[in-house]
């Protein structure tokens, strides 16, 4: 049997969404503020984001050092946020799964 020098690093800990406690998925700050109306892009810092995909909770993007955003301070609606049937399947021609 091989004995192992050092151990495996550990994967670093998800955050989990301030509102619903959910994992968060890592999105790219670039993400972020592509997707933000005007408003909420005045309160956006430079933060590593998080992605909140529980359907029930308000909350899409969050970090540990800005504050979180909401549906209503997105340009597009969220699949996974949207209920079914009124889901968009294509954002350049406005189509959904209607």
């Amino acid at each position: 049997m091989r004995e192992v020098c050092c151990p495996p690093p550990e994967a670093p800990a998800r955050p989990a969404c301030p509102s619903c406690g959910g994992l968060g998925i890592n999105v790219d700050e670039t993400t972020v503020r592509a997707l933000l109306v005007p408003d909420a892009l005045a309160r956006l810092a430079h933060a590593t984001f998080q992605f909140c995909a529980a359907p029930w909770c308000g909350v899409v993007y969050f970090s540990g050092t800005c504050p979180t955003f909401g549906i209503t301070d997105l340009r597009v609606p969220v699949w996974q946020k949207s209920p079914p049937g009124a889901r968009m399947v294509c954002y350049c021609f406005g189509e959904n799964e209607a």
